[in-house]
């Protein structure tokens, strides 16, 4: 944490599942404790800058040497250097944007009020430092890797202590543990998904991703099936997604199925798409990557189908509703009559547009289920909701949970569906 030892100022990360008037335990750099109060609109993962107790005492001694002389002027300089960003798309102002500069440093950036999607913007950042102090946090498996901002999850409470020599303005590089939890869990992932192997890179290795911990609500349940250890790996390294979901397939029958259910106490389940309420007062398109149990309930959420995340309370997160003037939703399954025949395929509504006029009709893009990256343009009479054949519980392309052999439920999609005098569904694991 950086300090300036004039003021007594430390800059400290919220803890997840907290919101304002939560209070959490800081640490100064010369092992003082004291208790910080979230401020108002101040939600977990956001930094904030607080000013110690002892704001005009221990901070001018934290910032003298060993010798008890003052510090000699910081030789590194404050060097920096402007970058060119572009707004991404979903992305108002408020929003935080995570920009690598180009030494490879990672930065959080948020957007000025008045930017929109696809305005560019100056960022000025700090060039690459003359020396970094790597400086443990929390004892587990230390290991070389990736160097990234700490989060202190709530349910860890760590305590970070900045070395009592760093000077407002240092950077401090933090290697993130590895925890035991991660191998076993990569380790059972390949084992249990055995098919993919071939199509999958090596399993991770000490210093690959983050730390991993483990969280009830995240997956629906104590025990992991194969959906939830793969997504442990998916997130910590193992990019071999489209491979390994290429081979997941399995067959079904209608009582190893049942409609997607949110965790207990949750209104909304891991992988659902739902809208999100943005600061600019406008509702976006996303997808629950996990639920997080806190003072309040919130859900992490991708934004569209692009890599922005974001923690959101649950009283703004809500079911989709098609924009005015159209019938269906981005995101939302649906039958699409080809342009060519009567047939009815299912497919997936990816976009919506209408033409200059304002009165111009409804059209949708779809993503068709069966064909990989074939798009389908359709006006609003060629597209329907899907139903059930005759005889069948669920339909090709509905999100439906999986019995697993463990007794545990996964999120998958009907694939395709043989009527016989038993149903048997095709169903493939869906990674949020």
């Amino acid at each position: 944490m950086p300090i300036e030892p004039e003021a007594g100022v430390l800059e400290v990360v919220v803890p997840d599942g907290l919101g304002p008037n939560d209070e959490f335990t800081v640490s100064t750099p010369n092992g003082e404790l004291f208790s910080v109060t979230v401020p108002d609109g101040v939600h977990g993962g956001a930094t904030i800058v607080v000013e110690t107790p002892w704001a005009g005492d221990f901070a001018h001694e934290a910032a003298r040497d060993s010798t008890g002389s003052e510090p000699a002027p910081d030789s590194t300089g404050a060097e920096t250097e402007l970058f060119e960003v572009t707004v991404p798309e979903g992305v108002y102002a408020g929003d935080v944007l995570a920009i690598t500069a180009a030494w490879g440093g990672v930065f959080e950036v948020v957007v000025p009020d008045g930017f929109i999607p696809g305005m560019s913007m100056q960022v000025e950042l700090p060039r690459e430092p003359a020396e970094c102090t790597v400086h443990p946090v929390v004892t587990s498996e230390e290991s070389p890797g990736p160097r990234r901002q700490l989060v202190v999850q709530e349910h860890l409470h760590p305590i970070h202590q900045a070395p009592s020599q760093l000077r407002y303005g240092g950077v401090v590089c933090m290697t993130p543990p590895v925890s035991r939890i991660a191998h076993e869990i990569a380790a059972s992932t390949f084992e249990a998904i055995d098919e993919s192997r071939s199509a999958a890179p090596s399993p991770i290795r000490a210093g690959r991703g983050g730390a991993v911990t483990p969280s009830r609500s995240r997956f629906g349940t104590d025990q992991m099936g194969m959906q939830q250890q793969y997504f442990y790996a998916a997130n910590n390294g193992v990019h071999a997604g489209r491979s390994m979901r290429q081979n997941s397939l399995r067959t079904c029958r209608a009582h190893e199925l049942r409609f997607p259910e949110p965790e207990q106490g949750f209104a909304f389940y891991v992988g659902q798409k739902v809208q999100i309420h943005r600061t600019a007062g406008v509702w976006s398109g996303a997808t629950v990557l996990e639920a997080l149990d806190g003072f309040n309930n919130y859900y992490k959420c991708r934004l569209g189908e692009g890599s922005l995340e974001k923690n959101v309370e649950e009283d703004f997160v809500r079911e989709p509703i098609p924009d005015e003037g159209f019938s269906f939703y981005v995101g939302q399954p649906v039958e699409i009559r080809l342009a060519k025949g009567d047939v009815w395929e299912p497919a997936t509504v990816s976009s919506t547009f209408r033409g200059m006029r304002s009165d111009s009709e409804a059209m949708y893009k779809c993503a068709l289920l069966r064909k990989e990256n074939v798009i389908e343009t359709a006006p609003q009479d060629r597209l329907r909701v899907p139903r059930p054949q005759p005889g069948c519980d669920f339909y090709p392309n509905q999100l439906v949970q999986m019995l697993q052999p463990g007794g545990t439920w996964a999120l998958a999609r009907i694939i395709d569906v043989t009527v016989g005098s038993v149903p048997i569904y095709e169903c493939k694991l869906v990674i949020p």
